[in-house]
C-alpha cells in the first residue's frame, strides 16, 4: 500500500434495517445541499452514506434523521466505520430491528 493511501471501514447491512419512510427520506436527501448526511444512490436497490468525521464524533445534530437510521449510524460508528452502505441484499444483523416493507 502506498505510504500515503487511507484505508476506510463501510458497514454493509441490509435495507431491511430502515422504514419505508427513511428510505423514501434518503431518497429525497441525495440532492439535498443542505442534507446533514452526504447521500449517494446505490443502482436501484439502496444508498452509500458517508459518515464524516464531524458525524463520527457525534457533532452533527440529528433532528432530521429518522430515529432507525441514527440507529444504524450508531452501530456503524462503534465499529469504527466511516461509510454505510444499505442494500437490499445485504445480511441483516441481529443488533438493530428489521421494518417488513
Amino acid at each position: 500500500m502506498a505510504e500515503n493511501s487511507v484505508v476506510t471501514k463501510m458497514l454493509e447491512i441490509s435495507n431491511a434495517h430502515i422504514s419505508e419512510e427513511t428510505s423514501n427520506w434518503l431518497d429525497n436527501e441525495i440532492n439535498n445541499e443542505n442534507s446533514v448526511l452526504v447521500v449517494y444512490q446505490k443502482l436501484q436497490y439502496g444508498w452509500f452514506i458517508s459518515l464524516p468525521e464531524d458525524l463520527v464524533d457525534g457533532e452533527v445534530d440529528y433532528i432530521t434523521v429518522p430515529e432507525d437510521l441514527i440507529r444504524i449510524i450508531e452501530f456503524a460508528k462503534s465499529e469504527n466505520c466511516t461509510w454505510v452502505m444499505l442494500d437490499r441484499d445485504a445480511m441483516t444483523i441481529l443488533e438493530l430491528p428489521i421494518f417488513d416493507w
